[in-house]
């Protein structure tokens, strides 16, 4: 994706998020949420956005593209804490060239959990688009058993 400024990105993210979220909330389930809380975290974000960003995500449900833009118009940049909101605008940055790349909500969500930011630049990535779909299609007793394995064998599950 070529560099676009804050403004082209917005309007871009607005594009496809209105084409891929059509409902009043987000649809995205809890695991993709700690992914895009988890992927701020990782551009180190302060607790205090971290806190916000869950709430916001969580029990506001507002859509992804729609918190997104709120990052990228400076509507949740902490008061005292510069480098947080430089860490903030970077972190929001990546994760709407991801949103933008990928036209779909969910592997979007699948993306973030996927892919390391170190080695990678946002990329569509169809084999996220189709590991959601399977995901999001199992029925609850597919998906106890298969966090049920996880942690047979060590994993921690959030």
């Amino acid at each position: 994706m070529k560099e676009l400024n804050t403004k082209q990105l917005y309007d871009e993210l607005k594009l496809v998020g209105s084409t891929i979220e059509t409902s009043d909330q987000h649809k995205l389930e809890s695991p993709f949420i700690d992914s895009i809380v988890g992927t701020l975290e990782y551009f180190g974000v302060n607790e205090r956005v971290l806190h916000i960003s869950n709430i916001i995500l969580r029990q506001d449900k507002i859509k992804i593209y729609d918190f997104l833009g709120v990052i990228l118009r400076g509507g949740l940049n902490d008061q005292i804490d510069e480098v947080s909101n430089s860490n903030l605008a970077k972190g929001a940055r990546k994760i709407s060239q991801v949103y933008i790349e990928q036209k779909s909500l969910g592997g979007f969500g699948w993306w973030l959990r996927g892919h390391d930011f170190d080695i990678e630049e946002p990329h569509r990535c169809e084999d996220c688009i189709r590991s959601y779909n399977e995901w999001h299609n199992q029925s609850p007793h597919q998906r106890r058993k298969e966090q049920e394995d996880l942690k047979n064998k060590g994993w921690t599950i959030l």
